[in-house]
């Protein structure tokens, strides 16, 4: 059994690949503790949830629970403007000029110890190399976004990590094919990055009623998205436009809390150009839920909004849980989104503006059989590849290769 120390910079419940990284290897044998920061009072209900079912241990550095800690915090966010001020000219303010609660988080490290320190996202791996150096072992990087892509001073720091601190990893893991070919590419790495998809579980699947999977030719043609935020960045007016251009109804669900104006400007654009289209704004749903509810759908619609780097290598957990729930996929047109279907071409399509999504959503919703065929490859891709049980799986094994010490049975 090895001891493995996970750092991340977000409060626990944002961080759901750590969470489910932790759990895999602890289910695996590892002992596992996971230090964060505990500075938004909340998600201290989320944080607590999710505590009473973790299979590893805890350690919440205080930010905001005492008058200590948010003492703490006033002077973590100076020691970081501080950082970003001079990290150019003087390289060892680079930790602080990507990470708020770097020496914080360096005496947690230590003292918890480790026989591999694994850092959540950019702003950790510069800590957990630094103290991988003073504890003598290796460290492992989950490089979730590519932040590099991120636009200014941000993502130029990141780009530091990515140059002079993934190269010296054990490991680099990822979210999809494109992103590892990205740091494959960019960084002078001895491996290339494993992805590690944001794959629901097999267990969220027995929430789904089996008549969900069956052709209803009751109801019009039903389509889905979902995302913490509605917004502009769901093209969910450019959907909602393209199903206008229909000769047949269809339903189109949105699910999240919209941003602004943007629900009583789908709701207007319906009105006028749309009227065919049944659209339903729904609010957000717990997780455990989304497969479940995703199961209620045909289509399930992933979208990127943009044509930068950081959206174009992602896949984000929406197009998964669509697996998860037999929805045929559209996405948009992206890096990730073309390799994916590139390999798995019958699960769903791809779209890249209005015209191209009017001839796809026609050929896709007037043929049910052809429909019924991308539902039901979707839902054997989730079975034989595309969950969090085979994603784990890469995990372990790759953690296993490091030589930590621990024969692990996977």
């Amino acid at each position: 059994m090895a001891r493995i120390c996970f750092l991340t910079t977000g409060q626990l419940s944002r961080n759901p690949r750590l969470i489910r990284n932790a759990s895999a290897l602890a289910a695996a044998g590892h002992a596992v503790t996971a230090i964060y920061p505990d500075h938004q009072p909340s998600y201290h209900g989320f944080d607590a949830e999710i505590a009473r079912e973790a299979r590893f241990h805890l350690v919440a550095l205080d930010y905001c629970r005492t008058p200590t800690g948010r003492l703490r915090w006033q002077l973590a966010r100076i020691r970081h403007a501080i950082g970003v001020r001079f990290a150019g000219t003087r390289s060892r303010l680079l930790r602080h000029a990507v990470n708020y609660f770097a020496p914080e988080m360096e005496r947690a490290a230590l003292a918890a110890g480790s026989d591999l320190f694994f850092a959540q996202q950019h702003p950790s791996a510069v800590i957990a190399e630094r103290v991988a150096q003073r504890a003598g072992v290796g460290f492992a990087v989950d490089a979730e976004d590519v932040l590099s892509a991120e636009p200014g001073s941000a993502g130029g720091f990141m780009a530091r990590v990515e140059r002079e601190c993934f190269p010296r990893a054990a490991l680099v893991t990822t979210m999809s094919e494109a992103a590892a070919d990205h740091f494959a590419d960019s960084c002078p790495l001895s491996t290339r990055p494993l992805a590690l998809h944001n794959c629901p579980s097999l267990s969220e699947r027995l929430l789904v009623p089996p008549a969900a999977r069956l052709a209803n030719p009751d109801r019009p043609p039903s389509l889905y998205w979902f995302g913490q935020m509605l917004g502009p960045h769901s093209c969910a007016d450019q959907v909602l436009r393209a199903l206008g251009q229909l000769d047949f109804p269809t339903r189109l669900v949105l699910r999240g809390s919209p941003v602004g104006e943007f629900a009583s400007e789908l709701r207007a654009l319906q009105r006028t150009a749309s009227p065919r289209v049944e659209l339903l704004l729904e609010p957000p749903a717990p997780p455990a839920e989304m497969v479940r509810i995703a199961s209620e759908h045909d289509v399930l619609v992933g979208t990127q909004p943009g044509d930068d780097l950081f959206h174009q290598l992602a896949i984000g957990n929406k197009v998964f849980t669509g697996m998860m729930a037999g929805c045929a996929l559209v996405l948009t047109d992206t890096i990730a989104h073309r390799r994916l279907l590139a390999s798995h071409p019958a699960a769903g399509v791809l779209f890249q503006g209005e015209a191209e999504l009017v001839r796809e959503l026609k050929a896709l919703l007037t043929n049910r059989e052809q429909l019924l065929a991308r539902r039901q490859r979707s839902w054997d891709l989730a079975e034989n590849r595309f969950s969090w049980e085979q994603e784990s799986l890469l995990l372990v094994r790759a953690v296993a290769r490091l030589n930590l010490g621990v024969a692990l049975s996977a």
